[in-house]
């Protein structure tokens, strides 16, 4: 029963690693999105710098960024 029980903790952990991984890239790729979507005032661009910089961004120590908290748009067309 233990054992059983030690699995399930451990699988629990790499549950928890893995939605934080997911999230973390998701949020990378919705930061992307939403430079890429025009604002009604002006027409957005972005460059492939400006995407390559949001992808590969790291801190001070080397390790990703999580990426900037972007704000939901009530308008979900692409």
């Amino acid at each position: 029963m233990d054992d059983l029980q030690t699995d399930f903790v451990r699988l629990e952990q790499v549950c928890a690693g893995l939605e934080k991984e997911r999230n973390f890239y998701f949020g990378k790729l919705r930061e992307v999105e939403v430079k890429c979507v025009p604002d009604a005032e002006e027409e957005t661009t972005i460059t492939k710098e400006e995407i390559l910089t949001i992808l590969y961004r790291t801190d001070d120590n080397g390790e990703f960024q999580q990426p900037d908290e972007v704000q939901e748009s009530d308008d979900d067309t692409f």
